[in-house]
């Protein structure tokens, strides 16, 4: 895109091409309460779950032997029309959902040619989707009158308490290969000394090559399209950032608050007197050749993210993934959490498409198996129960 002067680009805080596309760029509407008129110049304060409106996309031209940019879309039309908030909670473990006249769709990118990746205007994404008609700024439902102009309205979701937001502030000069630089801003309500915040790209390849006023949580490693900040001392507004890839993508937020110390050891409980029931069996698992491995120990030593990488992927099969010991998975990228037990938990696939998964979980860090047909993980027995002594009196 052309270059603009330095303080237009500043007073639009977001992309450099046209005072139409960035304020749609920079529409955040709260998920969880209706948005209200504001007036001028008043703080609004960002609530701590909200709808981030990414941009208005072209779809596919009729012609190009593809249906949809976004694979998995034929599933997507056999479901009921949605309005945002509606296809926000079908997609609660994507980066990404995408609108076309009320029809949801989940996704980990968009954006498969240069079309495609181009915003348009928001006004080519249709009207405000059905029961949001009152909220501002609108809540774009996209359109899909025709192959000719089919256009996609692009979500994400922000979780943090602390208020935070990202803005993309200018372009910059490509690195000595080529690829594109640009530079963002996380702007925050409350600061929190330790607190962490992810950024999560999905499959769109960004990645943040310099940060100030917060540090990586990993020392070493990939650091990007999903990394983990901590915010510094003393207190700030923002934490600046150089990013390397696709420009102008808002990524899905997630703020962790800091750790607190854990509470004092209770006295061990006598043993029961008869061993507890089983749990229930999890649903019944596909093999398609996955592989379970831990990528990401976790600064704490209790948490760890693990991929999933599925050779014969399938639409609506299920893993099982068999800790061994209590695991809580509370994050998932690219398919959906169907079932959990202590020790295991089954996702399922939800589009054609695919060749891995990734997912962050609460527990050790073990090696993980995934059980096929009737064969199960070689896990030891339990130490049976011990006997409760008898009064030497």
């Amino acid at each position: 895109p052309p270059r603009m002067a330095p303080g237009h680009a500043r007073r639009c805080g977001w992309l450099p091409w046209h005072p139409t596309i960035a304020l749609a760029l920079l529409y955040k509407a709260p998920y969880a309460h209706a948005a209200r008129a504001r007036g001028h110049g008043e703080h609004v304060r960002h609530e701590g779950d909200e709808i981030v409106f990414i941009g208005c996309f072209a779809e596919l031209p009729a012609d190009s032997g593809e249906e949809h940019d976004i694979p998995g879309w034929q599933e997507s039309v056999m479901r009921p029309p949605t309005n945002t908030e509606g296809c926000a909670m079908r997609c609660m473990h994507s980066t990404y959902f995408a609108l076309q006249d009320g029809v949801c769709q989940c996704t980990s990118s968009f954006g498969s040619t240069p079309n495609t990746r181009k915003l348009r205007d928001p006004s080519e994404c249709g009207s405000p989707c059905p029961g949001e008609d009152a909220l501002q700024p609108p809540r774009l439902c996209g359109l899909s009158d025709s192959n000719e102009k089919r256009r996609s309205a692009v979500y994400t979701r922000t979780r943090c308490a602390l208020g935070a937001r990202f803005l993309a502030e200018k372009q910059m000069e490509n690195d000595r290969l080529g690829i594109r630089q640009w530079q963002a801003k996380l702007v925050f309500d409350e600061w929190e000394e330790g607190a962490r915040v992810v950024l999560d790209w999905g499959d769109v390849p960004d990645e943040i090559y310099s940060i100030w006023n917060a540090a990586f949580a990993e020392k070493e490693g990939v650091r990007g399209p999903r990394v983990e900040i901590v915010l510094k001392s003393p207190p700030q507004r923002e934490v600046g950032m150089k990013i390397r890839g696709t420009p102008y993508v808002i990524p899905r937020l997630h703020c962790i608050a800091k750790p607190r110390p854990p509470p004092p050891m209770p006295h061990p409980p006598f043993p029961p007197s008869s061993p507890r029931p089983p749990s229930p069996p999890p649903a019944p698992p596909s093999c398609d050749g996955a592989m379970v491995s831990v990528v990401q120990r976790f600064g704490s030593g209790n948490g760890f993210a693990s991929e999933v990488h599925v050779k014969d992927w399938h639409l609506g099969h299920l893993i099982t993934v068999d800790f061994g010991v209590p695991t809580e998975v509370y994050a998932v990228w690219s398919v959906e959490l169907f079932g959990v037990t202590p020790t295991s938990a089954t996702f399922r696939l939800p589009s054609a498409y695919g060749k891995k998964f990734r997912f962050h979980a609460q527990g050790t860090p073990v090696d993980a198996c995934i059980p096929c047909g009737e064969s199960t993980c070689n896990r030891p027995p339990p130490p049976p129960p011990r006997a409760r002594l008898a009064d030497s009196r």
